[in-house]
């Protein structure tokens, strides 16, 4: 998300991914200024829930703490214009 704002200038999004990816795509996309709604994909199958679950938790608690310590990416890329 902070390449789609710094990098090719996006202001608003559509995001579409998968049910337990959408809360943390959004969050990141508002905390970097992105007015961005979401839609769901179909979910996975059960088997794969749990352990997906478990990292998707994770994830979301390092990405927390990146946007409160003001964390930046190693590498953005030049700015391209879309």
């Amino acid at each position: 998300m902070v390449r789609a704002k710094r990098v090719f200038g996006i202001e608003a999004m559509t995001v579409v991914t998968d049910r337990f990816h959408l809360p943390r795509a959004l969050f990141l996309a508002r905390a970097n200024g992105i007015d961005a709604v979401g839609f769901s994909t179909e979910p996975l199958p059960s088997s794969y829930s749990p352990a997906t679950e478990v990292r998707e938790l994770g994830a979301r608690t390092l990405v927390f703490l990146d946007v409160i310590s003001g964390r930046q990416p190693r590498f953005l890329g030049k700015r391209e214009t879309i």
